[in-house]
C-alpha cells in the first residue's frame, strides 16, 4: 500500500497534495542520492527532482481550453512512463521512497530504474537547475524578449528553445533577468525554495551565461567551456569541483565486470556429407576482466554450438576439455538432407557470473 502522506502534484490546483489512504502500487523504492554541485557552482537538492516531477505533470496536463503550460506532442511521449507513479514519501534523512505501478521479476535493478526519481525533464536526460527549466518554461509559455515563439517540440511557426543557440541564449538570460527582478518562484517550489535562494540562483545563471556564451549548466564530469556554431567546435574542460560526488575509481568499480572472450574456433573449411563422420569444432574460451582487459585461460562454463539451416536452428552443447578447450560434435544426421552449400554456425559461450560471448562462422557442406 501507499503511504498516505506520499505526495503528488496536482497541476490545476497548482499544489502538491497527499495521496491518503486505498492507493496501492505494484512495487516502491526507497532513494538515496549523491547530490554536487552544478556546473555554476550552485548545490542540487530534493528541489531540483521535486521541480522536475512538477514539470513533466504540468506540461502533460490540460487543464482548461487556454492552458499555456501544456504540450500535446510532449504529453504523448511522457505521459505512459507519468502514468506510473502512485506517489513520493520525502523521508526526514533526505530519501525518497517511490511508489510505482512497475514490475520485472528477473531483474530487480529495471524495476528499480523504473522507479527512481528524476531531475530531467525529457528523453535526452539533461540534468540542468530547476532555474534554467523555469525559464525554458516561461519562454514557451508566456513570451521571449526578442518576440520569437518558442515551443518544447517542433511545430509550424516555431522554434525549439535551445541551450546553445546564440539567439535563444539571449532570450533565456533576459528572462532570467526578468525571473529575478520579479522575485519568481515556481509554485511547486514554494515550500522547499526559499526567495533568496531563488534569486541566487538566477544570478549564477546569469553569470554563467555571460562567461561562457550558452546555458548548458549541467552536472557531469565536464562542463561546456566554449561553443561556435559557425564552426560545430565544442571544448569541454575537466570538472573539478571538490563537492562532486564521484572518485575517479568510482565508475570503473561500479561497472567493473567478467566477461566472456572466445579466442579462436577451429572448424572445417569444408564438410563432406558422403563421409557420414562426426564434425568436430573445437573452440578456445578465456575470461577477461573489465575494465583492466587481463585475461587468463576459462577453467569451465559452457559453451554450444547452433547450425542454422533454412528450416531449422540445430544446437548442440560443448565438452569441456580442459585447459579453456571445448569441443562440441555435430553428428552426421544433422547434415545428411542439407542441400549442398555454406551454411552458418553460431557458436556461444557463457561463464557463470560473465558477459556470455558468441561468434559466428561459416562450413561448405558437400
Amino acid at each position: 500500500a501507499v503511504s498516505p502522506d506520499a505526495i503528488k502534484y496536482d497541476s490545476a490546483k497548482k499544489e502538491w497534495y497527499k495521496v491518503g489512504s486505498g492507493i496501492n502500487s505494484m512495487s516502491k523504492g526507497t532513494y538515496s542520492f549523491l547530490f554536487g554541485n552544478f556546473h555554476h557552482g550552485q548545490p542540487m537538492t530534493i528541489a531540483n527532482l521535486l521541480y522536475a516531477e512538477s514539470f513533466v505533470t504540468e506540461w502533460i496536463n490540460k487543464d482548461g481550453e487556454d492552458d499555456k503550460y501544456y504540450d500535446a506532442e510532449y504529453e504523448n511521449y511522457h505521459r505512459p512512463d507519468q502514468e506510473i507513479k502512485q506517489g513520493w514519501l520525502l523521508n526526514p534523512d533526505g530519501t525518497i521512497t517511490s511508489y510505482f505501478d512497475y514490475n520485472f521479476p528477473p531483474s530487480k535493478e529495471r524495476v528499480a530504474a523504473n522507479g527512481a526519481p528524476q531531475a530531467y525533464l525529457s528523453g535526452r536526460y539533461m540534468v540542468l537547475p530547476w532555474e534554467i527549466f523555469e525559464v525554458l518554461a516561461e519562454l514557451v509559455a508566456v513570451g521571449s524578449e526578442s518576440g520569437t515563439v518558442y515551443s518544447f517540440t517542433p511545430g509550424e511557426g516555431v522554434e525549439q528553445v535551445d541551450l546553445l543557440r546564440p539567439s535563444c541564449v539571449k532570450d533565456i538570460r533576459a528572462k532570467l533577468v526578468e525571473l529575478k527582478n520579479d522575485s519568481h518562484l515556481p509554485v511547486s517550489l514554494k515550500d522547499y525554495v526559499t526567495a533568496e535562494e531563488a534569486k541566487t540562483g538566477y544570478e549564477a545563471a546569469i553569470k554563467w551565461i555571460d562567461e561562457k556564451g550558452h546555458a548548458f549548466i549541467g552536472n557531469g564530469a565536464f562542463y561546456l567551456e566554449k561553443y561556435d556554431p559557425t564552426t560545430n567546435y565544442i571544448e569541454l574542460t575537466a570538472f573539478r569541483d571538490p563537492e562532486y560526488p564521484f572518485t575517479p575509481d568510482y565508475w570503473p568499480s561500479v561497472f567493473a565486470t567478467t566477461t566472456v572472450r572466445i579466442d579462436d574456433v577451429d572448424i572445417p573449411a569444408i564438410y563432406l556429407r558422403e563421409k557420414e563422420e562426426d564434425l568436430s569444432i573445437k573452440v578456445k574460451v578465456s575470461e577477461v576482466l573489465y575494465p583492466e582487459g587481463t585475461a587468463k585461460i576459462a577453467e569451465g562454463g559452457e559453451v554450444s554450438a547452433m547450425l542454422i539451416t533454412p528450416t531449422e536452428e540445430l544446437s548442440y552443447q560443448a565438452k569441456f576439455l580442459g585447459a579453456g578447450l571445448f569441443e562440441v560434435i555435430i553428428p552426421p544426421e544433422a547434415t545428411k538432407d542439407l542441400e549442398g552449400g555454406s551454411y552458418t554456425i553460431l557458436i556461444s559461450s557463457s561463464i557463470e557470473g560473465a558477459v556470455p560471448a558468441s561468434i559466428a562462422s561459416s562450413i561448405v557442406v558437400y
